[in-house]
């Protein structure tokens, strides 16, 4: 028999917060909202929402890669929709404000955008909330 595996965000979950890291600070990992001043020693999980998660978050999605990707920053990016997102517990959301506003205890970071293309304008919002959180030197 072979156990399942973790679910998405679970404690020891590839990929999810807290994961590795968490355990080797030997501390829970981080619940939602709470800030966990791992440095990046993981990569960050964050999501592109709209309201369908199909066209604007892909689009959303696309630019914020570029952005981290100029950035330096190791990151998955998703997109999917406000519905499937309250269930995740991401690093970063990023939307229009009428969703943004509806899941903004979500994460530690939301980031309202009103251009899914403006790459530097993204990278500039990522940028400073990144540095607040301690998570981009």
């Amino acid at each position: 028999l072979v156990a399942p595996a973790p679910a998405r965000g679970a404690p020891g979950a590839a990929g999810g917060r807290g994961g590795a890291g968490a355990a080797a600070r030997g501390g829970p990992p981080p619940q939602r909202g709470e800030r966990d001043d791992m440095a990046l020693d993981r990569q960050l999980e964050i999501l592109a929402v709209c309201g369908v998660g199909m066209g604007s978050s892909l689009m959303l999605k696309m630019t914020a890669e570029d952005a981290l990707r100029s950035l330096g920053v190791d990151a998955r990016v998703e997109n999917t929709d406000v519905s499937t997102a309250r269930g995740m517990s991401p690093d970063v959301v990023i939307g229009q404000g009428m969703h943004t506003g509806e899941i903004a205890d979500l994460a530690p970071v939301v980031i309202t955008v009103s251009d899914f293309l403006d790459k530097e304008g993204l990278e500039a919002q990522l940028r400073e909330r990144l540095t607040e959180q301690g998570w981009l030197a």
